[in-house]
């Protein structure tokens, strides 16, 4: 009987009686909700920002992995049921089990937005009280905000386009101390030292990013201090508001997966999508859906005027260079003879103070680069530093070493990193056109300014051919990475140069089939000025139709100049030689040259060729190029 009478009684009443605050809380719900999609507010892109929402072959879904950061199960891919789960929790006071807070604590951002356009307020919902938000946000005391850019780092396959992050000045961290700023870092979560892994597992998706907050100080001496990469600085043009709604959807993200791809969503990418948060009206990542280059990232910014002129802070080994440059050669091998216990400062002439203390100063920077690079074990070195710094004392004199200077150019000056090119070839008797593109990034040809000058990171560089004898069109090659460090040696620093490059080629000319290769080896390389001498040791593996066995490995070497004797210039010299080890490769030697005149800003002339001899006839080829650098679709160029 009774539970027939409960089944009588009209549901608005069994509410009633089961809380008076049901009904009023069920009918502000359903009212938001229908507001919400009288709005199409789930189709405003402020909104799918927030949920990092983007387009896919399957339809939109969240770059975010992790499930705690949506409300509705299929939150991820549908943003009206996330921003109906969003105003149930906001209704109900949710907490979010990962965070251990209201979930209107978590998603402030997402408060303001909805409150924005639905009035929760005026709903009868108030802001909560968020006690560790409040903490966090006073913590950070947040002042002024910074674009840093650390510069690209060949011998990381992690760096070698450079990376972008933000530092956040408070009351302390300032322009006058911003060592103790904080920073706002995405990267990759992996311990992951094998390049090679590490390259392999970015491009495929192999592993996640998250945004992380630490003080500042600690990525300079990572960057500066220890991966010999210099900081550009670059101030931040937003206001107030818009830092503290960056800071709210940073503390939505604390403890997010995203799905993290080298080449496409990098750092760079999602630091883009952390500002466009707070910035809805902005589009900044159009045009990099496909590839994010850092330094492309910061011209977007720079485009619509929200970056100023940069700050340069050199690198240890950029201001070593620069001081043994200097007091010269000689000096500069006393200094490394000091620390390495070699040389008893006290055995320096005592006459000469001021030159003393030059030359124990960079004795004293070199131990502490290679210290800190973990080149030197600490507890030798750390008796000689002191020793060094007691003899430094004793010369009472200054050593009047000015700041390196700058480059003329900065990164975000330089040549755009997407380039195309078209223009003719004679090769062996034949004759016909070529086309060429490369989205990304810069070779040892191309205009060095605002670039390591001995680097080369080409992605996806390919060409077609036009051959007029047989009036046939072919795929010349497509080069899928092609890398070249060119890092100098010289007293202080001793790095090891290393190439590496795999895709489809034609071996040896246009009479052969393409095929795969990998290629690729260890070098040295030395500078005189703006000349680069380099030797390579190689192993090349290629596998194609035509060839004896389908596949030759061949091993030998390159030798070579890189110059760039004028701004407008860049010259490139090497000498190839390749004897068979294994299946079906052949002995062959090459010369081969090119040289590209820069004008214009973005655009060149380039002139390459080759002689070849070896198994069959000799061979070689000439080719005349116009080259044009493109800036992704997002900008007009200013």
């Amino acid at each position: 009987m009774r539970r027939r009478f409960f089944m009588r009684i009209p549901h608005f009443l069994l509410l009633l009686l089961l809380g008076g605050t049901a009904l009023p809380a069920h009918a502000e719900l359903t009212a938001l909700q229908a507001a919400a999609d009288r709005q199409q507010l789930h189709a405003d892109p402020a909104w799918q920002r927030l949920l990092h929402m983007e387009p896919g072959l399957l339809g939109a879904r969240s770059a975010i992995a992790s499930d705690w950061f949506f409300l509705a199960p299929d939150g991820h891919r549908n943003p009206r049921a996330e921003l109906h789960a969003t105003l149930r929790a906001f209704v109900e006071g949710t907490e979010i089990a990962k965070r251990e807070e209201a979930a209107a604590c978590v998603f402030g951002l997402r408060w303001r937005l909805l409150d924005k356009h639905l009035d929760l307020r005026g709903h009868g919902l108030d802001p909560p009280e968020c006690g560790r938000r409040s903490r966090w946000l006073a913590a950070l005391n947040p002042q002024r905000a910074w674009l840093v850019f650390p510069s690209a780092y060949l011998n990381s396959p992690a760096s070698m386009f450079g990376h972008t992050l933000l530092r956040i000045d408070g009351a302390e961290g300032s322009e006058e101390a911003p060592l103790l700023a904080y920073a706002v870092n995405f990267a990759a979560e992996t311990e992951e030292d094998n390049g090679l892994v590490y390259a392999a597992r970015g491009l495929t998706g192999g592993y996640t990013g998250r945004f992380a907050v630490m003080p500042y100080y600690e990525k300079v001496r990572e960057y500066a201090r220890i991966e010999n990469r210099d900081l550009w600085e670059y101030p931040l043009q937003i206001d107030q508001a818009a830092l503290e709604r960056v800071l709210l959807h940073l503390w939505e993200l604390r403890g997010a997966d995203f799905d993290y791809y080298f080449f496409t969503k990098n750092c760079s990418f999602q630091l883009l999508t952390l500002l466009e948060a707070a910035l809805p009206e902005r589009n900044l990542r159009a045009g990099l859906e496909w590839w994010a280059i850092p330094t492309d990232t910061v011209r977007a910014l720079r485009r619509q005027e929200l970056v100023g002129a940069p700050q340069y802070r050199p690198a240890l080994s950029t201001s070593l260079a620069d001081r043994a440059r200097r007091i010269g050669d000689a000096d500069t091998q006393r200094a490394v003879a000091v620390a390495q216990g070699e040389l008893a400062p006290e055995a320096l002439p005592s006459d000469e103070a001021q030159r003393n203390a030059r030359l124990l100063d960079v004795a004293h920077d070199w131990l502490y680069y290679r210290t800190q690079s973990g080149a030197a074990e600490r507890d030798t070195a750390l008796p000689r530093a002191r020793k060094i710094l007691g003899a430094r004392a004793a010369t009472g004199a200054k050593s009047g070493f000015a700041d390196p200077q700058p480059p003329a150019t900065t990164p975000d000056r330089g040549h755009d990193t997407a380039r195309l090119r078209a223009g003719f070839f004679a090769e062996d008797g034949g004759h016909g056109a070529v086309l060429g593109y490369r989205p990304a990034y810069h070779d040892l040809l191309d205009a060095q300014a605002g670039y390591d000058s001995g680097g080369q990171v080409a992605f996806a560089n390919s060409e077609v051919l036009w051959d007029a004898q047989d009036d046939r069109l072919s795929v010349g090659r497509l080069d899928i990475v092609d890398i070249v460090s060119l890092s100098p040696r010289d007293v202080l620093f001793r790095p090891i140069s290393w190439r590496v490059g795999f895709g489809a080629r034609r071996r040896a000319g246009l009479d052969t089939r393409l095929g795969g290769y990998i290629d690729g080896g260890p070098g040295l390389t030395w500078r005189q000025g703006k000349l680069r001498t380099f030797v390579f040791g190689r192993l090349a593996l290629d596998a194609a139709k035509d060839m004896d066995k389908g596949y030759g490995l061949g091993g030998g070497g390159t030798a070579g100049l890189h110059w760039g004797p004028a701004r407008a210039l860049s010259l490139l010299l090497e000498i190839d030689s390749r004897s068979p080890l294994l299946g079906g490769d052949f002995e062959r030697h090459e010369l081969r040259g090119g040289a590209q005149w820069h004008w214009a800003g973005q655009t060149g002339l380039r002139l390459e060729g080759f002689y070849a001899t070896g198994r069959g006839p000799d061979r070689s080829g000439l080719r005349l190029e116009l080259v044009r650098y493109l800036a992704p679709a997002f900008a007009e160029r200013p």
